[in-house]
């Protein structure tokens, strides 16, 4: 019994002990975006959303479309008509309607970081 309570607490001690794995840091923002993308049946979808998290090599969206890992988008910015490429990294299911998108900027984009942050 006291091994798995030594294998626990060394787990603890390492998950305690590793960096930060971001590269940049991430504001707590709301911005409206447009999404836009192709499904797998490649037919074109364009949803609004909301790109919360943000730091200049991403973000998080909130969306009622599934992708899939390494799927191209498009984000807009509606309050500045920015547009920033970028790939899903990540997908969680929220519930039956949302879908919650992890994605990463084609290249690191520290202004629409920005831009974001000022608006907000």
């Amino acid at each position: 019994m006291s091994q798995i309570f030594d294998a626990l607490r060394m787990a603890q001690q390492s998950r305690a002990a590793a960096p930060d794995r971001r590269r940049s840091r991430r504001l707590s923002t709301r911005v409206p975006v447009f999404v836009y993308g192709h499904l797998s049946c490649r037919d074109p979808f364009h949803e609004r959303a909301y790109l919360q998290y943000v730091s200049e090599d991403g973000g998080l969206l909130t969306l009622s479309t599934g992708l899939r890992h390494g799927q191209k988008l498009l984000l807009t910015n509606d309050l500045t008509q920015e547009e920033q490429k970028c790939f899903v990294v990540h997908q969680r299911f929220r519930d039956a309607r949302s879908v919650e998108i992890g994605v990463e900027f084609a290249r690191p984009c520290p202004e629409f970081a920005q831009t974001l942050s000022r608006h907000s």
